[in-house]
């Protein structure tokens, strides 16, 4: 009797041992986590992956953005009023991998940090994104979004309608026109359409390691302006003045610049 008792208990000590194994073995077996565990054997999903912050930093040739701040701009006085502009297809890459967090982003002029999203760790040498939105989301209904989604309706409106889409990129503000240094003529810009969709590319140096990670940008918002006559060229929503619009677009490539 007492070797069948024996051996019962040596069975339950053997089977409790077993499961402490198990538990002892799991963790967060994510290499690309910020809390990896190279000893864990199974999931226990706390994985955490790092975060992409971006910090894109309004200027207008080199001083710090201001509504209603006094700007000269070619040759000519201006202040803006609005000045924001969508962000789709992000691509954080180490040469070699490339990460896509999948976040739509509407960057502000008088708002500076923006969570990316979700990233993997390593040595980062690329950022590329495309301004404006993505020809299949461009056509989706913007009421379907939670009211805090970037592509959710905005005041001011940032969506036109369904054929249209969204308003890529957005600066509306005064520009001086007679030439007697205040700025007094209306200036807008309504950049949409799928055609205005351009890729940017930036050439960064992050070190993906830690919860939260950051890469500072500078926009120079007056880049988007670049070969206008601001005395003249002041309207256009795409469709109506075509090549302001297409100027604009183009110029987005020349609006970025990495920052330390």
């Amino acid at each position: 009797m007492n070797l069948y008792r024996n051996l019962f208990f040596l069975a339950l000590l053997s089977t409790a041992l077993v499961f402490t194994a198990c538990e002892e073995n799991k963790g967060c077996t994510d290499p690309n986590s910020i809390n990896f565990d190279p000893d864990a054997e199974e999931s226990d999903g706390s994985c955490r992956l790092p975060e992409l912050m971006i910090h894109f930093h309004p200027t207008v040739n080199g001083q710090d953005l201001a509504y209603g701040s006094t700007y000269e701009v070619n040759g000519v006085n201006i202040r803006f009023s609005v000045a924001q502009f969508y962000i789709s297809g992000l691509q954080l890459s180490d040469g070699s991998t490339t990460d896509e967090p999948g976040k739509y982003l509407l960057v502000k002029g008088d708002s500076h940090m923006y969570n990316a999203g979700e990233v993997s760790k390593g040595t980062k040498t690329s950022l590329a994104f495309n301004v404006g939105v993505d020809s299949l989301t461009n056509h989706l209904d913007p009421t379907t979004y939670e009211a805090d989604h970037p592509l959710a309706p905005k005041n001011p409106p940032m969506h036109r309608n369904w054929d249209a889409g969204y308003q890529f990129i957005k600066l509306e503000g005064l520009a001086d026109a007679n030439g007697d240094g205040t700025p007094e003529a209306p200036f807008e810009y309504h950049i949409g359409k799928d055609s205005s969709l351009r890729g940017v590319s930036l050439n960064i140096d992050l070190n993906v390691a830690s919860e939260t990670n950051m890469v500072n940008v500078m926009v120079n918002y007056a880049k988007f302006l670049e070969g206008l006559d601001l005395t003249t060229d002041l309207i256009s929503h795409t469709g109506d003045f075509p090549v302001i619009a297409k100027t604009i677009a183009d110029n987005s490539s020349s609006v970025f610049m990495p920052m330390p």
